[in-house]
């Protein structure tokens, strides 16, 4: 089948994150993408990715600094949207070791990987010492198998490490080495008296998110403190890694601006600064595209819609705050609140309460906005296969993952010859 020829958000304007640009194209191709591609679908605009990027690097300048920017693969690690960020200069940050293998995959050098996260094995570390990678270390059971593994490795290669530091009083504090009970200084002094180790950075991550840029000034001086406690034993730590949580469609600037407010108590060589972005970077990039299947008026609820994306395509992790919906098609009526669910049999799928939409009818294509934070990598094939993905380039859509159908969903599976007989014998 040949597709009809789609115009891509490159040829029309530079795209703004959270701008109108890249949104009205999607709008305007919505009903020509589903019906090229299917419904629902998941659309990214490059142009609208690189730009994100771009801004996000961009709001760090006033503050004089030059971040080094890892990408978080567990936010959408589909392989397009990687490469297109590591064309514009982001590395990778990765928390397992198919991440890893990710990464590797797509080219990145291995002295240019971040490998984070609490969970990795013993063989995962060794291949990371042995490709170059910098492992940042989450807790002392870990830090005994990087020590061991550089003492059987001898004089080769240093094990470039970086320590994840835990500042906070929430969830988070089950991830790396809490500085205000002393742990944070004895990992130090572990490392301090351990051969082979390069202790390259120490590393905090506040959380997912955020919308108030005080985190980042407290985790700064934090950290700074630590970086000098370490100098008294004889480490010198290059860098300090903020870790991601920047949200979409805000500039970086006013986050910048506390980090460099930080580095003001830091005595000799500034630190070069790591972040992790991912949220910042995908989410004003992509959207998912569906349509309505039906239209009820329910007492106590008022106006409703369903349509064919459920909460298994953009699930409540994905939805820290609601995400922008509207609709294609002109619209019938004054927008009022509507509740807007999807098809899985289950109450909780709901994508939308009391979004101001127009009367929707079946057959009506809907946008939802921000869509590219953890939906692909947190989508399940509840009920129905997974949708496609078109990157919008230079050249137009491009399918960049096919839409599963159910052979991709037994696929893995085994049906023993004695079952497979007995429902044989059935039919």
């Amino acid at each position: 089948m040949t597709l009809p020829q789609l115009r891509s958000v490159s040829d029309t304007a530079p795209a703004s994150p959270g701008g109108p640009v890249a949104a009205d194209v999607v709008m305007a191709q919505a009903e020509a993408l589903l019906g090229a591609f299917g419904s629902p679908l998941y659309v990214v605009s490059e142009a609208a990715l690189r730009e994100s990027t771009r801004a996000f690097a961009r709001g760090f300048a006033p503050s004089g600094i030059t971040p080094r920017i890892a990408y978080s693969y567990k936010t959408n690690y589909l392989p397009a949207v990687c490469a297109i960020l590591h064309q514009e200069g982001a590395t990778a940050e990765v928390v397992s070791g198919m991440e890893y293998s990710f990464a590797r995959t797509l080219g990145v050098p291995a002295g240019d990987i971040i490998f984070n996260g609490p969970g990795k094995t013993r063989g995962e570390l060794s291949a990371a010492h042995s490709d170059g990678a910098l492992v940042v270390v989450d807790g002392f059971d870990e830090l005994d198998a990087v020590i061991s593994i550089a003492a059987q490795a001898g004089s080769g290669r240093p094990f470039r490490i970086g320590l994840r530091i835990d500042l906070s009083e929430t969830g988070w504090s089950r991830f790396g080495f809490r500085h205000d009970g002393g742990d944070a200084r004895r990992a130090l002094e572990r490392v301090a008296a351990a051969p082979g180790l390069s202790l390259e950075l120490l590393h905090h991550h506040a959380g997912t998110d955020h919308r108030d840029p005080a985190p980042y000034l407290r985790a700064t001086r934090a950290l700074c403190r630590i970086r000098q406690e370490a100098e008294t034993l004889g480490l010198s730590i290059p860098a300090l890694d903020l870790g991601g949580g920047f949200p979409a469609n805000l500039s970086s600037a006013p986050f910048a601006a506390a980090i460099a407010q930080g580095l003001k108590q830091s005595p000799g060589a500034a630190p070069q600064i790591v972040v992790e972005p991912g949220r910042a970077l995908i989410d004003p990039a992509m959207w998912l595209v569906c349509t309505v299947t039906a239209t009820k008026e329910i007492p106590g609820l008022g106006r409703t819609a369903v349509v064919d994306a459920g909460i298994n395509m953009l699930p409540p992790a994905c939805r820290s705050a609601p995400r922008p919906m509207a609709a294609v098609r002109p619209a019938r009526g004054a927008p009022a609140p509507t509740s807007v669910f999807g098809p899985l049999c289950m109450p909780e799928d709901r994508l939308a309460e009391r979004a101001a939409l127009p009367q929707l009818r079946p057959g009506d294509p809907l946008v939802i906005g921000e869509a590219g934070a953890y939906t692909l990598t947190q989508s399940t094939q509840f009920s129905a296969p997974r949708p496609a993905v078109v990157l919008l380039g230079p050249g137009g859509a491009e399918i960049v993952r096919r839409r599963e159908d159910w052979r991709d969903v037994i696929a893995p599976c085994a049906l023993p010859e004695r079952l497979d007989a007995a429902h044989k014998e059935r039919a």
